[in-house]
């Protein structure tokens, strides 16, 4: 399942993840697993609310085993797949 960005369009905070995660991936929104609860937790301690921050994925969906290669057609990396 694709994963939507989330926030406010006009926000002063973009954070932008690799690519989602099962969580993500089964919830349909970014940084919803562990990697969303340290961010949460490093973004309230500097005092940033997470839900005034726009925030999206390189990629929408989870590759195949986890494997962010699969995003490009060669092997060494510098050739993205057409979309």
């Amino acid at each position: 399942m694709p994963v939507s960005d989330i926030g406010p369009t006009d926000a002063k905070i973009m954070l932008v993840g690799e690519c989602p995660g099962v969580t993500e991936e089964q919830t349909g929104k970014p940084f919803q697993g562990a990697s969303g609860k340290l961010l949460r937790s490093m973004l309230s301690h500097c005092g940033v609310d997470l839900n005034s921050c726009y925030i999206t994925n390189v990629a929408p969906i989870r590759p195949p085993g986890n494997e962010f290669g699969y995003f490009y057609e060669n092997s060494k990396k510098t050739a993205p797949t057409p979309s």
